[in-house]
């Protein structure tokens, strides 16, 4: 009797311990949400990756233009710089190796895990790709405005100077 009394509250404590380790539909439902969050945020910069790449590209051409009028037009150049194009290169590379560095070391959502902790990376891995985002816009922004300055200096050469007037 005392064996059957026992092994049946040992029973029911453990049932009672394991109903009180689950989560409730709230905590489901905002783990859940976060985690919707860092992979839209994920994918909008996937998708911004090859916009960036295209941008990489562009301004080390105009870097390699630049260096080559200067070399041609000294006299020309000799006012304009392209530390605003060497400077956006180094944003874009910086961005594209910051999107690299937090997929390499994103560890997917599991939802195993208690809530508290569940919420605590998936709050910490939000800001992160977050952070990764806004460093990927602002390279981008500083790149096409380097290369809109460039293309006004470039078009500057290519305008015959205007004859003084007598």
């Amino acid at each position: 009797m005392k064996r059957t009394l026992f092994a049946g509250s040992t029973i029911l404590a453990c049932a009672l311990l394991l109903a009180g380790c689950g989560k409730s539909e709230a905590e489901k439902a905002a783990e859940s949400e976060l985690n919707a969050k860092i992979m839209k945020a994920h994918e909008d910069q996937m998708a911004m990756a090859g916009q960036l790449d295209a941008l990489l590209t562009k301004v080390e051409a105009a870097i390699a233009e630049h260096d080559s009028l200067a070399k041609v037009f000294p006299k020309q150049m000799a006012d304009k710089s392209s530390a605003d194009l060497i400077s956006s290169k180094d944003k874009l590379s910086a961005a594209k190796d910051g999107m690299e560095s937090w997929m390499s070391s994103h560890e997917p959502y599991n939802p195993g895990i208690k809530h508290d902790l569940a919420m605590q990376q998936l709050t910490q891995d939000l800001d992160l790709v977050t952070q990764v985002g806004k460093q990927m816009t602002d390279a981008m922004d500083a790149a096409r405005t380097a290369l809109d300055m460039h293309s006004k200096g470039v078009a500057e050469l290519a305008t015959p100077a205007k004859a003084k007037k007598k």
